[in-house]
């Protein structure tokens, strides 16, 4: 059977369940077509011209609070900025009684986003980082 969990999303509004971390890793791989060894090759490359006085100091703490770090409730995710709750959810799917722990939701274009418009919805987690 195809699960259909592991679409890309492709407009606003639309909304995925994860079983765990492990199926919402997966997803974000499909979604932004790198994988999370990509995504923390960037970070360590950000790091390194931070540390060399090339960036500014919040640069890859930037980009892991809104790339890579799950245990916000935002994530930068391909093209989308997601909403991430976490709970537990009952839903009928193809006429199967299922139980999820994360429903994520698409809730604006990340490609129109500013850099101070990323700056301001994920200031609270990059001041509170403990990324490098």
């Amino acid at each position: 059977m195809y699960d259909k969990r592991f679409l890309k999303v492709k407009k606003l509004g639309e909304e995925r369940y994860f079983l765990d971390n492990r199926e919402l890793y997966k997803f974000m791989d499909k979604q932004s077509g790198m994988t999370f060894d990509d995504r923390y090759r960037i970070y360590n490359t950000l790091l390194e011209y931070v540390r060399k006085g090339k960036l500014p100091a919040n640069s890859a703490k930037s980009y892991w609070e809104s790339h890579i770090n799950t245990d916000n409730d935002r994530l930068i995710i391909g093209n989308f900025l997601f909403r991430i709750l976490r709970g537990y959810f009952e839903r009928i799917v193809d006429g199967c009684y299922c139980t999820y722990s994360i429903n994520i939701l698409a809730e604006q274009k990340a490609d129109l986003l500013s850099s101070n418009d990323r700056k301001k919805i994920f200031s609270e987690q990059i001041q509170n980082s403990k990324a490098f």
